[in-house]
């Protein structure tokens, strides 16, 4: 997805998500890494049975140290 001046909006795959975690849920967790504009959490789970969605953040000028900076959070007790 493009935008002005290299800046542009990227989706994230985000895996393991907690049993019970909205999409406000995890946009509210994910926040400080940038300015979201969309969040989706899949009803069904992956081929190991966990859950899964995405992330769009809006305004990403380099999405390869976006992905650096999101690597391996935890969302509670679960990592992504």
């Amino acid at each position: 997805m493009g935008g002005k001046d290299g800046v542009k909006t990227v989706k994230f795959f985000v895996a393991n998500i907690p049993e019970g975690c909205r999409p406000w849920d995890l946009a509210s967790l994910l926040q400080d890494f940038g300015e979201i504009s969309g969040t989706y959490i899949a009803r069904k789970r992956n081929k190991e049975g966990l859950k899964f969605g995405f992330v769009s953040f809006k305004g990403v000028k380099d999405w390869k140290e976006q992905e650096k900076r999101l690597r391996g959070l935890k969302l509670g007790q679960n990592t992504c």
